[in-house]
């Protein structure tokens, strides 16, 4: 009877109710029972047994066989149920690191003066659009650092092509600071004087996720993970210096 008691309140502690945990823990040691016999083992009203069992089939819990009250019911197993729970902390971290660097932003801007201080790009279209207004922004000297690899993967390959032809007819230098070395790179390293760019190599596992480009009065950081694409923009003075401090120091060290 203990050990019931402990899988419930565990089962409790991951969100469900007291109902759901009984509901899945009975469903869990009567493989393909009905919604009836369920009803019945539980004691609740239909509506009640109705009413969780479609919480937790929304949950994705359970399966069963039919759309009718004769469906036999099946639910994840612990050790299932347990592989799920690690998946979605591993999203949770995820979404709390990033959380995390949105509020490092804030608290270097003045957001509550300024919102639009930050503006993140999500859709595929608005990233590229934004990708050519860089280009007509008055700027001499951009500076880029971070995984060329990453461009390709936020603009597209034709983009990002565009984007370099475009900005070496308008006769724009950039200085570059290169975190790895993949075919991108390989194929930009050749062509440095040709195409009005400084370039230098400084391997950095830890910062090959991303790449920024400062300009004018604006900082784009192109970032990439599992789930989705994204661009940054950042218009806040005092941290353009700071990203500007950080490519010095990181240009006097680069090879």
């Amino acid at each position: 009877m203990h050990f019931k008691s402990h899988i419930i309140d565990l089962l409790q502690r991951i969100g469900l109710t007291h109902n759901e945990a009984k509901f899945y823990l009975i469903s869990y040691q009567n493989p393909n029972a009905t919604i009836k016999e369920l009803q019945n083992k539980l004691n609740f009203s239909l509506a009640t047994t109705y009413r969780i069992f479609e919480h937790l089939k929304e949950l994705g819990l359970l399966i069963s066989s039919q759309n009718n009250w004769r469906q036999n019911i099946n639910v994840l197993s612990l050790k299932t149920l347990a592989s799920k729970l690690s998946k979605e902390q591993k999203k949770l971290r995820k979404i709390e690191l990033e959380l995390q660097k949105v509020n490092n932003l804030m608290n270097l801007t003045n957001f509550n003066d300024s919102e639009d201080s930050i503006n993140i790009l999500t859709d595929k279209n608005q990233i590229i659009e934004h990708n050519y207004q860089i280009l007509n922004k008055s700027w001499e000297n951009m500076l880029v650092y971070g995984s060329a690899e990453i461009l390709i993967d936020v603009v597209g390959y034709k983009a990002e092509h565009d984007f370099k032809d475009i900005r070496v007819r308008k006769g724009k230098k950039c200085n570059v600071i290169l975190t790895e070395i993949g075919e991108y790179a390989k194929e930009l390293v050749p062509n440095n004087e040709r195409e009005f760019r400084n370039m230098k190599i400084q391997i950095d596992k830890n910062n090959q996720n991303y790449m920024f480009y400062i300009y004018d009065n604006e900082i784009t950081i192109w970032k990439k993970d599992d789930t989705n694409s994204r661009s940054i923009i950042i218009s806040e003075p005092d941290v353009i210096k700071i990203y500007k401090q950080m490519f010095d120091h990181s240009w006097l060290n680069a090879n």
